[in-house]
């Protein structure tokens, strides 16, 4: 009798050690595809700054080896960010992304020896954002002593928006593009001589503007 049972249950033995046999093959043939779970690995680390060579501290990086999942890490307060990869890989990816820096990707060589320095372009300014052109400012002035010939007279003030009007006072006045601070340069000619060429403040009063016998063409 119990040479029967043994005679029975050797087939189902030999098939369970057949079934064993495909599944440690299946499982070795695994390990060898994805390296393993002993895959040697190397620490990546990098170092993410701006234009001016300040860390940027919380900054979210992205490093995607080959075509494996991205691997998502943070800067630390010094720029430093680090993330374990295989020595297999052979090309990585690194997208940053942090507040008040745009957007920044590239391609980094796994052979680099030494940390990867990044630097991030600072984040450009929306149209709505954008600096608008200041608000003409008025630019007053008399000329002293009043030459002979007032309608003689030219003034050229810089950056103005309308050519001068002078009053039989000497007195004009003149929309500039520039701010209360500043400084403009103006120009007088007499004829065909210039009498007088300097630099004026803007400062929301009449300023003087001392003219000279004639020095040079105009």
């Amino acid at each position: 009798m119990p040479r029967n049972v043994t005679q029975k249950s050797h087939p189902i033995l030999v098939a369970l050690i057949g079934f064993a046999g495909v599944v440690i093959a299946a499982f070795l043939a695994y390990l060898g595809a994805t390296g393993g779970f002993s895959a040697p690995t190397f620490q990546y680390t990098g170092v993410i700054r701006d234009v001016l060579k300040n860390p940027v501290g919380d900054a979210k990086v992205r490093i995607s080896e080959d075509e494996k999942v991205p691997q998502t890490v943070k800067t630390d307060s010094e720029g430093v960010f680090s993330a374990w990869l295989s020595k297999k890989t052979k090309s990585i990816r690194i997208d940053v992304e942090a507040d008040g820096y745009e957007p920044y990707s590239l391609n980094v060589s796994p052979s680099r020896t030494g940390p990867e320095q990044i630097t991030l372009p600072a984040k450009k300014l929306h149209s709505e954002q954008s600096v608008r052109p200041p608000t003409p400012t008025l630019f007053q002035g008399v000329l002293t002593p009043l030459p002979p010939a007032s309608k003689a007279i030219r003034v050229f003030v810089e950056s103005a928006l309308s050519k001068p009007v002078i009053g039989s006072d000497g007195r004009f006045k003149v929309k500039i593009g520039k701010q209360p601070g500043d400084m403009v340069n103006v120009r007088v000619c007499f004829g065909e001589k210039q009498v007088f060429n300097e630099g004026k403040p803007v400062i929301g009063r009449e300023v003087e503007i001392d003219v000279h016998a004639p020095a040079g063409p105009c």
